[in-house]
């Protein structure tokens, strides 16, 4: 290849003028704050399903030697490394993983930061200052983009380094700076640790310095030789590529969909799902000014420039499609690559207008001026989509709300729950931070079999989503409900982020309390499950509160279960305080909708008790003061039951 294939000298210096810096700088503030408003979203809870994965294979390579009992082995290795850090010299173990997920996550914004700026550059190096800089701007403010930032997954390490290999290649050829080439070579390796897919981009940065000449073809050859080794390195002499019917090997070689239709159908369904987080309105404009580069020799270096990131973009997306319909976030690199070329266009129909306007001195950037004022206008709803989605951010996730309550208020039980809530109370996938430990039945719906069922496998609690729990208030022909207490719920709020929904326990007190004997202070006694029908000396009794509290108490109170004679004397009694874990007492009951169910009470009656009639009675006392909450009547104590002991 001779050297004339490429243009002549480059169109404009190496590096941008300070004012180009400047704006940049700008444009990144911008950035950064929307994205790192919020950045510990939800923690501890964890919502990506990527994130605990991550922490939990660095855990497993930290203490086993290896990921492959959650099939992690055959993964690129580079983010797994980058949580290895964290957990190897931060973590407790005794901590969850939000411990490590929140400083991963910082880090990964830092990367989107590095690849806007990246963008830029390609920008300008491709059509010169504005279009760069346009670019920036409108990845900037795209909604997806600021919410996908934050994530502590590969994948904007991934678009990073994918980026610096192009640039580093694009101008390195333009520059005539071989060595930069070589670069690109091991910014396309780092690309490649993060996420496999990153080699489609392997002709485009290899090949693309033979444009330069004859002269570069030893280059060429080095930069080839240096990535095949590596790839050696990376799939023979590392656990990537594991043999073995148990391997999850195929995150590699997984099998293509080759048929016609699959191969029409999945670039398809890819595309429609990338052009659906972007804004045409603003995007489309740019894309179509690049019909502009054509005509003109001087243009020459612009539309090799395009056209070198345009076969990016489809090397990335194309190589991504070979495996069906994939999420978005696999896209990124293709998505960012668009956005540039956007900018690229918006720079030449700028540039037409300076030039068909014929104005002299300053009125000849007026209709340059007119049209970035247009751009601004069209990239006002993705600013506000973005400012929008960084409030939403800071809200407090309603699932960290269920863990705290479920860890002091429930007392160690097997549960199940829809897919919002599937793994709010599992430590390592959920991030859930609490002590008392919930075995989950699985990911159902309660209505999906009859109560009786559930309480056979032992299910506990239920974790509804609102909307059902509002559908069976008004038709429940089962009788869900009624074979349920109603523990706690969160109804729809703007208050919060994350899903509205109730917690049931399917069980129903067995003795209810009547209204007018069974308030004490605030506390409200709904029932119990207090049996004494096998009355007999020696035998133990054991029973569940069932209260609700119309509002917290002045302190804390501790209950007291006294067995009395016909006398009033106390034979035999149990005290303790309300709920199995004491860290969460009467003064924090401040919901009058919430039930709460105490820890069993146990009884055990004297072997020696006579014959004669007895009363179980109940009430409160101050852990501090020892009164007495008393009732509306004046008594300070609640009937729980009345039985006679035969001779």
């Amino acid at each position: 290849m001779k050297a004339t294939a490429l243009p002549g000298a480059p169109p404009r210096p190496l590096w941008p003028a300070r004012y180009w810096w400047l704006t940049l700088l700008v444009l990144l503030l911008l950035a950064g704050g929307l994205r790192f408003t919020g950045y510990n979203f939800g923690l501890p809870y964890i919502d990506h399903p990527d994130e605990p994965n991550q922490f939990l294979a660095a855990r497993l390579v930290l203490d086993q030697g290896t990921s492959r009992s959650i099939g992690k082995h055959s993964y690129p290795p580079g983010i797994v490394a980058l949580h290895y850090l964290f957990v190897r010299y931060w973590q407790d173990p005794a901590q969850p993983p939000s411990i490590v997920t929140g400083p991963v996550r910082l880090i990964a914004i830092g990367a989107s930061l590095l690849g806007i700026a990246l963008l830029a550059l390609l920008g300008y190096h491709g059509a010169g200052p504005p279009a760069g800089l346009i670019a920036a701007g409108i990845a900037a403010v795209t909604p997806w983009l600021v919410d996908h930032s934050r994530f502590a997954t590969a994948d904007s390490f991934t678009a990073l380094f994918s980026l610096l290999a192009l640039w580093l290649t694009l101008a390195g050829v333009q520059y005539r700076r071989p060595g930069w080439t070589t670069w690109a070579g091991y910014a396309l390796m780092l690309a490649a640790l993060f996420k496999y897919q990153a080699l489609f981009l392997t002709p485009l940065v290899t090949l693309a310095p033979l444009l330069a000449g004859a002269s570069w073809r030893r280059v060429v050859a080095g930069n080839a030789l240096r990535l095949a080794l590596f790839l050696a390195w990376l799939f023979l002499l590392t656990p990537a590529l594991e043999a073995g019917e148990d391997s999850p090997i195929r995150n590699w070689r997984q099998v293509t969909q080759l048929t016609p239709a699959a191969l029409l159908q999945a670039p398809l369904g890819n595309l429609g799902n990338m052009l659906g987080i972007l804004d045409l309105r603003l995007l489309a404009p740019g894309w179509a000014g690049l019909a502009l580069l054509t005509g003109r020799a001087r243009q020459a270096w612009q539309r090799l420039a395009a056209l070198y990131l345009l076969l990016a973009a489809l090397a990335v997306y194309l190589g991504v499609g070979l495996f069906g319909e994939q999420p978005l976030r696999l896209l990124l690199t293709s998505t960012l690559l668009l956005l540039t070329l956007s900018g690229i266009g918006w720079a030449q129909w700028l540039a037409l207008l300076r030039e068909r306007a014929g104005w002299r001195g300053k009125r000849r950037d007026a209709p340059a001026l007119a049209a970035f004022a247009l751009m601004l206008l069209l990239a006002l709803p993705s600013l506000q989509g973005s400012l929008a989605n960084a409030y939403e951010h800071t809200l407090p996730d309603r699932r960290n709300d269920l863990a705290s309550w479920a860890d002091t208020t429930l007392p160690a039980g097997r549960f199940i729950a829809t897919v919002e809530n599937h793994k709010t109370l599992n430590r390592d996938w959920g991030g859930y931070p609490g002590v008392t430990a919930f075995d989950f039945a699985g990911q159902f719906h309660l209505g999906e079999r009859p109560l009786a069922d559930w309480r056979a496998d032992g299910v506990d609690f239920a974790i509804l989503p609102w909307r059902d729990y509002a559908a069976w208030l008004d038709d429940d022909p089962q009788g869900y409900l009624a074979g349920t207490t109603l523990l706690k719920a969160w109804p729809p709020s703007d208050a919060n982020r994350g899903p509205s929904m109730v917690v049931l326990a399917l069980r129903t007190p067995t003795q209810l309390q009547t209204a007018e004997e069974s308030r004490l202070g605030s506390i409200r006694l709904l029932g119990h499950d207090l049996d004494v029908a096998d009355v007999r000396p020696g035998v133990t009794f054991a029973w569940r509160f069932y209260w609700q509290a119309d509002a917290p108490t002045d302190g804390d109170y501790v209950v007291f279960n006294h067995l009395l004679d016909a006398d009033g004397v106390l034979v035999a009694q149990v005290d303790g305080p309300p709920l199995p874990d004491t860290r969460r007492g009467t003064s924090d009951w401040d919901d009058p909708q919430e039930t709460i169910i105490s820890h069993e009470f146990r009884l055990q009656l004297p072997e020696d008790l006579a014959a004669g009639e007895y009363m179980l009675v109940t009430g409160w006392y101050g852990r501090e003061t020892g009164q007495r909450l008393p009732a509306p009547d004046g008594r300070d104590h609640l009937l729980l039951g009345a039985f006679p002991l035969p001779a």
